[in-house]
């Protein structure tokens, strides 16, 4: 058993990212890399779902109709921002966006919301 996490371990440290960037030459692009990749917007983002989560948690069946008023606006916020945070990453990485199961899914989560906002 303890071996086996030790080989984990060893596997881990020595993995290597994905994908390696590497300049485009496009400062937008290039901006938009530093931006996905830098660990303030990573933790803001994390944020972002931890609120989300929390103001989904606050609905129920037969809520009142003034809580519906104040949620349905933050939740078209938190929309909005997984839509740009989606943009950004699109920009920076290209269609190595979607080798990382993470991003794909992000873009069905993001798509979804969208399709279930224009629906209701």
């Amino acid at each position: 058993m303890q071996s086996d996490w030790c080989e984990v371990l060893i596997m881990c440290y020595k993995s290597q990212p994905l994908v390696k960037f590497s300049s485009t030459g496009s400062v937008f692009r290039d901006k938009c890399h530093e931006i996905a990749t830098y660990w303030l917007f990573e933790h803001f983002i994390f944020g972002c779902i931890v609120v989300n989560t929390l103001c989904l948690a606050l609905t129920w069946y037969d809520e009142p109709e003034y809580l519906e008023r104040i949620l349905q606006p933050i939740n078209f916020a938190f929309n909005v921002a997984y839509t740009i945070e989606a943009g950004i990453k699109l920009t920076a990485f290209g269609t190595d966006y979607f080798r990382d199961g993470w991003n794909k899914f992000d873009i069905t989560i993001v798509v979804a919301a969208w399709l279930g906002m224009l629906a209701s």
